[in-house]
């Protein structure tokens, strides 16, 4: 495909199940900066930024994700099929039943995992 041949040049790509994709929000009632850094955001973010630039701050939601514009992780969570990656420095990793991850990150993944399970009961 002409879009993973492009993106094999790029040094930080990676050919996994998921792809960092632009966003990009026209908003003349807000100052918003030019460029955005997501870090490690995922779509799961999307809903929670939406919410806050909308001005609903405190919103009762079961999003998993946080805004973009106010989180302070500096790793996210994704979830393919009944596998879990761990986001973090642009990089995706598995992350298997047999690591110990670190606290926060423990917590979150568990929080993934329950969401994920609560939407497959029919």
């Amino acid at each position: 495909a002409p879009f993973v041949q492009l993106m094999k040049s790029e040094p930080d790509y990676q050919s996994l199940p998921f792809d960092r994709i632009p966003l990009l929000i026209y908003d003349p009632g807000h100052q918003l900066p030019k460029q955005w850094d997501a870090r490690c955001g995922n779509s799961l973010d999307f809903a929670p930024t939406a919410l806050q630039l909308l001005g609903i701050q405190q919103a009762r939601n079961a999003f998993l994700g946080e805004s973009l514009s106010s989180s302070t992780r500096n790793y996210s969570i994704a979830a393919g099929g009944d596998s879990y990656f761990l986001i973090r420095n642009n990089r995706l990793k598995p992350i298997l039943e047999t690591d110990r991850p670190e606290p926060d990150i423990a917590a979150l993944l568990k929080r993934y995992q329950d969401f994920c399970r609560f939407v497959q009961v029919k």
